[in-house]
């Protein structure tokens, strides 16, 4: 899975997971009990292990992610008949 694949930590994950489900910063943080600022910690650190800088980032990672474990690997095409 993505979070494994990329050394999240479990807290990180959660915090993957609530972003990608649309959760702003705040409301990250009602939902884990934590402070802003913690939250923005673990979002910082997220953004240096996964090496991006947005947001958007995040969500084309975990697709690509996503979308290479699903498609099949097909056989060598035949050239002629």
């Amino acid at each position: 899975e993505f979070c494994a694949r990329n050394a999240l930590t479990p807290r990180e994950s959660d915090i993957v997971a609530l972003i990608l489900a649309g959760y702003p910063g705040n409301r990250i943080a009602e939902r884990l009990t934590l402070s802003l600022g913690t939250v923005k910690n673990h979002r910082w650190r997220l953004c240096y292990k996964l090496d991006i800088t947005t947001e958007r980032e995040l969500f084309v990672q975990f697709l690509s992610g996503l979308l290479a474990s699903s498609v099949p690997v097909s056989a060598p095409l035949r050239t002629g008949s």
